[in-house]
């Protein structure tokens, strides 16, 4: 804890998961005014965002947020990742002007849209963009953004995900409106939206230190009793006990559910399952999604194995890869983003997987080890792309097939000044030093049972000293 930032005298006071209090919500540059803004403006609203399920929770999240403080013209919008593409985009602006809205939220996009806010801003339309992701060289021309990853932002928890900023501006909101309300009306606590919050911050891999901590900590709690019927159901399909279900069940279990859809093609049916309002509306949803995960199982499979062999091919004909670019025209373009994670758990090199479409545009998918920055890199050759952006360890990119080889070509030449050995995936990260005269079976019991269930200590045993290397030799998977 201290190590994290905490002073011994707030460390002795303080029960450990609770040592980092919410960060003030109003020091999230531009939140102040968006959410006096937005409380004042009876126009309609729209949400946008990304197809992934911290897209999905996030949107959730600020339609939930918005309808319960009394805003009837909430408007849905998440785009088929195959008719409307990714994000804002000039089409889906017209439409939204066509149906009379003045007000745009994006969820988890935005930051890179930097000609599709401005027409938007043409049509007279007020834009506020909710999103984590890295800004480029210049910040789009939005009435508010809210994203902690800006270059200026100076707000002391940068891993919120998209949820987590919609999570800030709906407190911001209620706070707001329980002001404006008569004296004596029932007051909205923000703590209830913390199940969707915690679906979208571990489904999008955020640290979970600090602030996150400490919502995660409150928020896993509600999503074990949630009284959203959508959630309910799937925590039932995926065959977990409630009262059991801990983070990793969110990530290996629920996450593939709820991104199923929109890597298929629709994410909407992810979102009216989270926002279902009765059980049998649950049920008919869950079903649907059930069938979509199945398909897209079989789907990842059949391209793992391509994949595999396009490596080979790639190889041969060029020599060993430092960033490895696959590219097929066969590819769906929902789940090569969980091919290239899996080529990478396995080769330890950055990769782009690239589905190609019927008019010879590659939509790529990013994924790296520790120490390759995807964000910089894409950066770099950004004279070839079309529309890119994401983080340094997962980003996507749109580049014309006639570019591919340059790219390629390019990243490796970049690639082979690095040394290697700095995105390592054998590498153990630690986040906590302790004395070793410190632990004892009791406190590793402890430890285990936040990490795997059903892991039994059948022996504690103390090796070498304060100060002395463990003997023996140890090999990955022994």
């Amino acid at each position: 804890l201290e190590d994290w930032g905490l002073s011994a005298g707030v460390i002795n006071r303080t029960s450990p998961w609770d040592a980092f209090r919410y960060a003030h919500t109003n020091a999230l540059p531009g939140l102040a005014s968006a959410h006096l803004s937005i409380v004042h403006d009876s126009s309609a609203s729209v949400v946008s965002l990304a197809y992934d399920v911290d897209g999905i929770t996030g949107t959730a999240l600020m339609c939930s947020g918005l309808e319960l403080a009394g805003f009837k013209q909430v408007q849905k919008f998440l785009p088929n990742r195959f008719l409307e593409g990714y994000g804002v985009t000039p089409n889906t602006i017209d439409k939204f002007h066509a149906d009379g809205v003045n007000w745009i939220i994006t969820v988890d996009t935005g930051i890179t849209a930097l000609e599709e806010i401005k027409y938007a801003k043409s049509l007279g339309m007020k834009v506020a963009v909710v999103d984590h992701h890295q800004q480029g060289d210049e910040l789009p021309g939005a009435d508010y953004i809210l994203n902690p990853q800006q270059r200026a932002c100076s707000y002391p928890n940068p891993f919120l995900c998209a949820a987590g900023v919609s999570y800030k501006l709906i407190e911001a909101l209620w706070v707001r409106v329980h002001k404006d309300k008569a004296k004596g009306s029932p007051k909205l606590n923000p703590e209830q939206l913390l199940d969707l919050f915690t679906l979208g911050t571990l489904a999008d891999m955020m640290p979970v230190g600090g602030e996150n901590r400490t919502l995660l900590k409150k928020g896993l709690q509600i999503l074990r009793n949630s009284p959203r019927p959508g959630i309910q159901a799937l925590i039932q399909t995926a065959k977990i006990e409630a009262p059991e279900l801990r983070s990793q069940d969110v990530l290996f279990r629920l996450t593939p559910m709820l991104n199923s859809s929109g890597r298929m093609g629709d994410p909407t049916l992810a979102l009216d399952l989270l926002l279902a309002t009765n059980e049998q509306d649950a049920a008919l949803k869950i079903e649907k999604i059930t069938k979509t995960n199945i398909e897209r199982r079989a789907i990842e499979d059949e391209i793992w194995q391509k994949a595999l062999v396009a490596k080979e091919e790639l190889e041969l004909a060029e020599g060993p890869q430092e960033v490895l670019v696959l590219a097929d025209k066969t590819w769906h373009q929902g789940v090569i983003g969980i091919v290239a994670a899996k080529l990478v758990e396995k080769f330890a090199v950055p990769v782009a997987v690239c589905a190609i479409d019927k008019e010879g545009t590659l939509k790529g998918s990013c994924r790296t080890p520790p120490g390759y920055n995807w964000h910089k890199a894409l950066g770099g050759q950004s004279d070839l792309l079309g529309k890119w952006g994401g983080h340094a360890c997962a980003a996507g990119f749109s580049l014309d097939v006639v570019n591919v080889s340059a790219f390629r070509t390019r990243l490796n030449t970049a690639a082979k000044e690095l040394n290697r050995k700095v995105y390592n995936t054998e590498e153990i990260k630690t986040h906590v030093h302790i004395s070793i005269n410190k632990i004892n079976l009791n406190k590793l019991k402890s430890i285990l049972k936040g990490i795997a269930r059903g892991c039994k200590i059948s022996n504690c045993e103390l090796v070498g000293g304060e100060t002395a290397e463990m003997p023996g030799t140890y090999e990955k998977g022994k």
